[in-house]
């Protein structure tokens, strides 16, 4: 079972891959806020859909949608990972242990927000229709930080 409420799961993608080539069945849940923002190519035996708006598959959350299975493998936001931990809770995953170097958001119109940032000097990019995505790196120190966060909040 891989469940994901990431909105571009690379990581689920090579879970299930790798599982599949070990013999073992997939079942993916894929979970995000609504249709528009599923991933276009799952990668399972079985997939499952849920959306929090109810307009495709189960109406409610990814870990609510996943059904009875004997494994399961968990990569979204913290919100998703407690919700993981509630409802397995001898699965070993503890939500305030993740970190990550990871920022993304919505953004009516994507082209126009990188081209700004570019302009000033941050280098960002797309995850899926109209969510952006900003990633640390062991080069970007606290000025980088501080000139993207400056560029966020004179973007349009």
């Amino acid at each position: 079972m891989v469940v994901d409420g990431m909105l571009a799961p690379s990581w689920s993608w090579a879970a299930a891959r790798a599982a599949r080539a070990a013999g073992l069945r997939v079942v993916w849940v894929h979970g995000a806020r609504s249709a528009a923002d599923l991933v276009a190519e799952p990668d399972g035996d079985e997939i499952v859909w849920a959306t929090d708006d109810g307009s495709r598959g189960f109406h409610g959350s990814a870990v609510a949608a996943v059904p009875k299975v004997g494994a399961v493998l968990a990569c979204g936001p913290n919100p998703m990972l407690a919700a993981v931990a509630e409802r397995w809770p001898d699965g070993g995953c503890e939500p305030s242990l993740v970190s990550t170097n990871i920022v993304t958001f919505h953004h009516d119109r994507p082209a126009l927000l990188l081209e700004h940032l570019r302009s000033e000097g941050v280098l960002a990019g797309t995850v899926a229709p109209r969510v952006v995505r900003l990633m640390t790196h062991h080069d970007v120190d606290d000025e980088g930080i501080e000139r993207a966060a400056k560029a966020l909040s004179g973007a349009p």
